[in-house]
């Protein structure tokens, strides 16, 4: 399991807005079954997001523009 973060962006997200602290942490599982290299990785859509935490205009698309980049990365070690 590796949880990614970007310290400083996320310290400057949380102080704009305690409440998105729930999305924030972002882990990849990666793990063997049946000999093959499974990973894992929960991505949120922005409208999810904007569900999440209303009242937040800029956060979905930030925290979406996160989860693709994270999700290209993945694609890539594959």
């Amino acid at each position: 399991m590796m949880q990614v973060c970007k310290p400083t962006k996320a310290d400057k997200s949380l102080t704009v807005n305690p409440e998105r602290a729930i999305l924030m942490p972002k882990f990849v599982m990666v793990f063997s079954k049946d000999g093959k290299t499974q990973i894992r990785y929960m991505s949120y859509h922005a409208d999810d997001i904007a569900e999440m935490v209303p009242d937040d205009p800029k956060f979905p698309a930030s925290l979406a523009e996160t989860v693709i980049k994270i999700r290209s990365m993945i694609d890539e070690a594959r």
